[in-house]
């Protein structure tokens, strides 16, 4: 699984990925080399990806926006398209408002993007279902998987 490991959506998912799935969730943050290599051999290892594009702010410093989610969600829809080998990837893809990626990236029409609204028990809740059905597993409810999220965060140093 790959996942951007942002500080708030990527622990929501990581949490359902690794408590509903019994899933080893990986990010390119953490690999030595450079970093396209390490998206590229994830989006090649990994069967199952979830790219959260709601967090398409404009950086307070330079007044740009951060495409990182977008360009890997490019590079593995392009690995899945031109190869049979990747063909059956699975991906999620997330945003937080209904037509913002239709308004933003037309090129996109017919991967409809799932939203969440910004809530870790939606993130945890869609993500757990997705997974559900791509995997074809049993998984834990929502539940459970909310209520140990919310111990796994209370024990997490204060000082993120």
């Amino acid at each position: 699984m790959t996942l951007d490991l942002h500080p708030s959506f990527g622990r929501w998912s990581f949490a359902s990925c690794v408590l509903a799935g019994n899933l080893i969730a990986r990010g390119s943050l953490r690999f030595p080399g450079l970093r396209i290599e390490r998206i590229l051999e994830l989006i090649r290892k990994c069967e199952y990806s979830i790219h959260d594009l709601s967090m398409q702010t404009l950086d307070s410093d330079h007044g740009l926006p951060h495409f990182n989610m977008p360009f890997e969600l490019g590079l593995l829809i392009g690995t899945v398209r031109s190869t049979q080998e990747h063909a059956s990837k699975n991906f999620l893809i997330f945003d937080s408002e209904p037509d913002r990626l239709r308004l933003s990236c037309s090129d996109l029409k017919g991967y409809d993007p799932v939203h969440h609204s910004g809530k870790p028990d939606e993130i945890i809740r869609l993500t757990r279902d997705w997974l559900a059905e791509a995997a074809e597993r049993d998984l834990y409810w929502p539940k459970p998987i909310i209520e140990e999220f919310a111990a796994f965060e209370h024990a997490l140093p204060k000082n993120r």
